[in-house]
């Protein structure tokens, strides 16, 4: 299973263990974490592959250098965005402040396509935002004329029953600290998944998955990549330590999974397994091993406020909402704080639910 086919895995796993001859779970999602801790640990995920294409376009002096760096060039681009929606020359709309959001993560998934993270960034700032909704487009599975495929919303019916309710908040004045403690984490995307209006209307009654225990299971190959945005990997140091017997091989790169033609080193150790049912040995790794850490820290960063409870779901005026109503979010300033874009706190949140697991099924691996 590829992202969210890991989570099938593991609960097939804990289900009938000693039905798995062998099992591989390449992006595995830790299904130890919150629903808001998993969040919030996925969108550091982007905001750390955001910076490793910030630090390869500094060494390769890519176009974006010219601009004061990329680092600078992008934030230029979020505060652009923020004045006005950057035209389009090519497209059917505009790049609002959502299309940049989205529209700089979706190349975030595969190393191969920075080089289109770097003309959209380029071009946006010069005044087109063509590429910038192409990418978004890209990512929400919209076609040329209009009509979108149903992924984001089978990500919502799967993840608003498979986890547990988020206690981020619900009422719009209290984006803006949930906002804060997001962005002392992941200061460019956390801001944006800041935010528990992604279920807060589901009708249905969540019925959370647990870490598996899948006694008796035989061992089981959990692959993780260093660089993967979607699913960290302490992600997947965790689920080889939750599953008994299971073994861990680190693939030291950027993207999103690996197996299946990215790395020859990972391919033919995974190849043998599934063929042989010989793991590799304790700590093996491929690609960039000095990219693979000596140790990984079993506390992941919590989402939660010091002291705080879930706001209750409650409009503005303090009515409740209809199930499935939408109250936008009135435009207003908001006090100068380090998360800036105060217009991402919804935007993904409804339109992706991003930082949770989004459809992958198995083989599918294009997102988390």
């Amino acid at each position: 299973g590829y992202s969210y086919g890991t989570v099938i895995g593991q609960v097939y796993a804990d289900l009938f263990p000693r039905n798995v001859r062998a099992m591989v779970l390449d992006g595995a999602v830790d299904l130890k974490l919150s629903t808001d801790d998993r969040t919030l640990t996925q969108i550091a995920g982007f905001d750390r592959s955001l910076e490793a294409f910030i630090a390869k376009c500094k060494r390769d002096n890519c176009r974006l250098e010219k601009l004061g760096g990329a680092a600078k060039a992008i934030d230029d681009l979020f505060a652009k965005a923020e004045r006005a929606p950057i035209p389009s020359k090519s497209a059917d709309r505009p790049a609002g402040p959502g299309e940049v959001v989205i529209g700089l993560i979706e190349p975030l998934y595969s190393a191969g396509r920075w080089p289109e993270l770097e003309r959209a960034v380029e071009s946006g700032l010069a005044g087109d935002g063509s590429r910038l909704v192409q990418l978004t487009d890209d990512y929400l599975q919209r076609e040329p004329g209009g009509d979108y495929g149903n992924a984001q919303e089978a990500n919502t019916a799967v993840n608003c029953v498979d986890q547990e309710a988020s206690k981020l908040p619900t009422r719009f004045a209290d984006f803006p600290a949930a906002a804060a403690r997001f962005a002392q984490t992941a200061p460019r995307f956390g801001p944006a998944v800041a935010t528990g209006l992604t279920c807060a209307f589901w009708p249905a009654r969540p019925d959370p998955l647990t870490p598996p225990k899948a006694e008796g299971v035989p061992p089981i190959l959990v692959v993780s990549t260093t660089g993967d945005p979607a699913t960290p990997y302490a992600w997947g140091v965790a689920v080889s330590r939750q599953l008994p017997g299971a073994v861990l091989l680190s693939y030291g790169g950027e993207g999103h999974t690996v197996y299946g033609g990215r790395d020859g080193c990972v391919d033919k150790a995974v190849n043998r397994y599934l063929v042989e049912l010989v793991t590799p040995a304790p700590g093996a790794g491929c690609g960039n091993l000095a990219a693979i850490p000596a140790a990984v820290p079993t506390e992941a960063p919590t989402a939660a406020a010091p002291g705080a409870n879930a706001s209750p779901v409650a409009s503005p005026a303090g009515e409740t909402p209809a199930p499935g109503a939408f109250q936008p979010a009135p435009n207003r300033a908001v006090p100068s704080t380090p998360t800036r874009r105060p217009w991402v706190w919804v935007v993904l949140g409804l339109t992706a639910g991003l930082a949770i697991v989004t459809p992958g099924v198995v083989v599918a691996r294009k997102r988390m």
